[in-house]
């Protein structure tokens, strides 16, 4: 019988120039467990990491850029009796197990099929039964899959199951009793209760922590260059910046040392900006560096609505502006295999306020790259401020870039910001209840009255998508004033726009996460002009909604009929969008657009019509009448623009006499 040759399935995840890849597993047809001295990862010099025979296992070199979790198999974990079970099961998931989308398997989704083999692991040591006895009997395995609690250990070992079944029992020595057990886990995790979606952020916080960064960035921006000048006198001159008792180590005496902390950063004019952050030594100031990058980081997310592996595996020439009809596109891109199978290019459209964030990243990337022989261009734009060894940590240049990850609440950006304009108020709470009323929101404690809200990334995500699909849902003017770019340049090249589509075609891109939220988004924003009773509505479908919708109604509307209502929107059955006057509510194309005038709503029964809003038009229109009369009382503009007005203040009129009739 011909011999058959396995390899890693994350080899396809490798680039030849970071890693070389381990030894290839030959099979003749039989149980052959590799040799202690089977090789499971090399770096990149093709030099052995890891072997079969060691009890930890580096796949670091494997990692792709920007997974945040770990990467190292220490088979500790298991008793020495079923050490080497363990081994066997990875290295079977690792060299054996097919992939479902034939891409092999990322190292990030082995070290998760880990987590079931512990638990597998520690169920047959704790019942004093061998792997093989576990998975061959189906009693053994119901009564194992009892022990799992939560759904997501449930799908893992549905999971690991399944790859285990279609291995070869010939070659992995383990005769599962049935794919029943894989289906049970299954079912059993669709019993538990369904994991809460990410909470949308409410405008007026998400507005505080936009105008925090702000500042923060800009601040940051002003000083960037002296800030990189200052750390890079620090790193080539042993005395320039340390104290009294460093400087006295190294044999100086006190007239011949160089200025201290405050001093020294004082000729750099950081002396007032590091005061302010309490930044007072070198291992502060590398601290610093870290809650800088942070910001950068939290800012992208939230004008991109990147994952936080998308973000961190970001290079520093990852930002490119194109020239589109005449104006600038800011486009981020990056790698990604979050669901794709594989890692895919793919783009994020964002806005021109995230430059700032890129350029201070970038210099203090290029900054630390300095220092590790690092090629600029390729380097990641969050590198570790570790490399630079003011905190004297030991940092091997041979082995995988370490990724600023943020794993440690002291690192964050937050800390900097004051705790009071993020507290939860009534309005903040009425916000959350608003968007998922069926949500006991009153029982999660992140989310009580006076708790300090936590910004995750996966929030900013969501938030994004929620907000810039349906614009009528930013209540706050300052939130809507700074979302107003990224709105329309994501609307546009997400949402309505088919060019480039290959840069953002993949299911988990942040695109198709707001063509799946617009129709909950819209719903919302409906009801919320339904719900809302301070002004009657007019226009033809606003009449009709005023008329038939009374308050009870809408309540129940809001409370009972929210999911049947979403799925209209789903179905195109109904349509929101916000307009100057009011809302239209058009399942079909607009064909008054293209007279490019406000008052084309007054005649649509499709349209919604708010008082208020017409009184703002009105007032502008009429700024606007004036400006054309001083420049040319006899222009065609100005005609225009002036039966433009008479026809919105005849309509006021018309409204003022049907108020004036229901008195």
């Amino acid at each position: 019988m011909s011999a058959k040759i396995y390899r890693a399935n994350f080899e396809c995840f490798v680039k030849y120039n970071k890693a070389s890849f381990p030894d290839a597993f030959e099979i003749n047809g039989r149980i052959q467990v590799p040799s202690d001295k089977f090789v499971v990862s090399r770096n990149k010099q093709g030099i052995p990491i890891s072997r079969y025979g060691d009890d930890v296992w580096d796949f670091r070199f494997y990692r792709l850029a920007g997974d945040s979790g770990s990467a190292r198999i220490n088979f500790e974990f298991a008793q020495k009796s079923y050490r080497n079970e363990a081994k066997w099961l990875a290295f079977l998931l690792i060299y054996c197990a097919e992939s479902s989308v034939n891409y092999g398997i990322s190292i990030a989704t082995i070290m998760n099929y880990m987590k079931s083999v512990r638990r597998l692991i520690g169920y047959a040591s704790s019942q004093s039964r061998s792997i093989a006895t576990l998975l061959s009997e189906k009693k053994h395995l119901d009564e194992f899959i009892s022990t799992l609690e939560t759904r997501t250990l449930l799908t893992g070992f549905s999971s690991l199951v399944g790859h285990l079944a279609h291995i070869p029992s010939d070659i992995s020595g383990y005769k599962i009793s049935s794919l029943y057990s894989s289906f049970l886990a299954r079912e059993k995790s669709k019993e538990l209760p369904v994991d809460f979606q990410h909470p949308v952020i409410p405008p007026r916080l998400l507005s505080s922590l936009i105008s925090d960064l702000e500042m923060f960035l800009n601040e940051i921006l002003a000083s960037i260059d002296n800030l990189i000048g200052f750390t890079k006198n620090i790193i080539h001159d042993p005395l320039f910046a340390r104290c009294d008792s460093k400087q006295r180590q190294l044999g100086v005496q006190r007239r011949g040392m160089a200025p201290f902390f405050y001093e020294a950063s004082s000729i750099y004019g950081l002396g007032e900006l590091l005061f302010k952050y309490s930044v007072s030594n070198i291992p502060g100031l590398s601290k610093f560096l870290t809650r800088i990058q942070h910001a950068c980081r939290i800012y992208i997310h939230i004008y991109t609505g990147m994952r936080h592996s998308e973000c961190l595996s970001l290079k520093n020439n990852a930002l490119v502006i194109e020239k589109m009809m005449g104006r600038n596109v800011y486009k981020v891109f990056g790698d990604t295999s979050k669901f794709v199978g594989q890692k895919k290019r793919v783009a994020w459209v964002t806005s021109k306020e995230v430059v700032k964030a890129f350029e201070i990243a970038q210099k203090i990337s290029i900054l630390i790259c300095s220092q590790c022989d690092i090629l600029q261009d390729d380097a990641p734009l969050f590198i570790s401020v570790s490399y630079l060894r003011f905190t004297g940590a030991n940092i091997d240049l041979n082995a995988p870039l370490i990724i600023q990850k943020h794993a440690n609440k002291d690192q964050e950006i937050f800390n900097f910001f004051p705790s009071e304009p993020y507290a939860i108020e009534d309005s903040d709470f009425e916000h959350l209840v608003a968007i998922d009323p069926f949500r006991t929101w009153h029982k999660e404690k992140a989310f009580q009255l006076g708790s300090v809200w936590r910004f995750t990334t996966h929030q900013l995500r969501r938030t994004l998508a929620f907000y810039v699909s349906q614009s009528a849902n930013v209540s706050i003017p300052a939130l809507k004033s700074q979302l107003k770019h990224i709105s329309r340049e994501m609307t546009l090249y997400y949402c309505n726009a088919s060019a480039c589509i290959s840069e953002f075609d993949h299911d988990e891109h942040i695109s198709h996460l707001m063509r799946e939220i617009k129709p909950e988004s819209d719903a919302h924003a409906y009801l919320a002009v339904v719900a809302d009773r301070t002004e009657p509505l007019f226009g033809t479908y606003g009449r009709f909604v005023d008329r038939n919708v009374t308050e009870r109604e809408s309540e129940g509307l809001l409370l009972n009929d929210r999911k049947e209502l979403v799925s209209r929107f789903k179905k195109g059955e109904l349509a929101y969008k916000e307009t100057p006057l009011g809302a239209c509510m058009t399942t079909s194309p607009c064909d008054k657009k293209l007279l490019r005038l406000v008052s084309a709503c007054i005649s649509c029964d499709k349209a919604i019509i708010k008082t208020s809003k017409l009184e703002r038009v009105i007032a502008r229109q009429k700024v606007l009448v004036d400006e054309l009369k001083s420049k040319d009382d006899s222009s065609i503009a100005l005609r225009t623009e002036l039966s433009e007005l008479e026809d919105l203040e005849s309509y006021q009129r018309r409204i003022a006499l049907l108020k004036n009739k229901e008195v």
